[in-house]
């Protein structure tokens, strides 16, 4: 278990991520190349966050990540509607990391790609069908282009959170957990089968 210091340092670190992903978001398509604005450095920290299988901060995270988005987006997107995309990205993050082991490499990919693929279909929908609200530019090349550079970018950014969170220690330390917890619930499962009621013989005590 976690100490109350060390779940507020990562608190501390991952919104010096949002703010250090919005600052990228907004500067680097400004400064260098337009290209660039295809990456979605908040979504990328969604979903790493979602992966720590810690539901309420993979919440927060999304939505904290959607506010930042549409705040750095201009008057034309409306707030909210990246927030809830983002949370629906962090949802299939956290889904995924808690039915697999993410240290691989290719589950990390895939859930990217999964997540990078709904967060951008949800987020036009919801800019279609807003009343009153224009279509930001590139959309749809957002759809086609942007899970494709997250990918690429995916690799090297989750290597480097990797060492800022300390995520292989805290994947050893789960491991070890399941591993402890094993053997338990493998004799409780035991012995809820009915087979092995059934199996058991009561001892005969035989009177001299």
């Amino acid at each position: 278990m976690e100490n109350e210091s060390t779940g507020r340092a990562r608190i501390y670190k991952i919104g010096a991520c949002l703010l250090v992903a919005v600052f990228a978001q907004t500067t680097l398509k400004q400064t260098i190349s337009p290209k660039l604005g295809y990456i979605d450095w908040l979504l990328l920290i969604a979903v790493y966050v979602s992966m720590m299988r810690e539901p309420v901060l993979a919440l927060l995270t999304g939505t904290v990540a959607g506010i930042l988005y549409d705040m750095s987006s201009g008057r034309d997107v409306p707030m909210g509607v990246s927030g809830i995309a983002y949370i629906v990205a962090a949802y299939i993050g956290y889904w995924v990391s808690t039915s697999f082991l993410v240290e691989g490499l290719l589950i990390r990919v895939a859930t990217v790609a999964g997540a990078s693929v709904v967060a951008a279909i949800l987020r036009l929908s919801l800019y279609t069908f807003t009343v009153d609200v224009k279509m930001p530019v590139q959309a749809a090349l957002e759809l086609i282009l942007g899970p494709t550079v997250n990918l690429i970018v995916s690799i090297p950014l989750f290597l480097a959170l990797d060492q800022l969170f300390d995520f292989g220690r805290r994947a050893k330390m789960r491991r070890a957990e399941a591993m402890r917890n094993a053997p338990r619930r493998r004799k409780w499962l035991v012995k809820k089968d009915p087979r092995w009621k059934m199996g058991r013989k009561k001892p005969k005590f035989r009177f001299r």
